[in-house]
């Protein structure tokens, strides 16, 4: 007979094993994704093509 407890037990830490690894990958992904968006918008204010002011 399969022990019900025993496999719930390793759902459940399967589960937070998967979770954490999930929320820390995001985690970093936001991280990235903010500070290439801030060295972007620095580049783009020193492009000197883009701020060319025509009249």
């Amino acid at each position: 007979m399969i022990s019900i407890t025993n496999f719930d037990k390793s759902q459940t830490v399967m589960f937070i094993v998967g979770t954490i690894i999930f929320v820390t990958y995001m985690a970093c992904l936001l991280i990235v994704i903010a500070r290439q968006h801030k060295i972007q918008e620095k580049e783009r204010k020193n492009d000197p093509e883009l701020n060319r002011k025509t009249f």
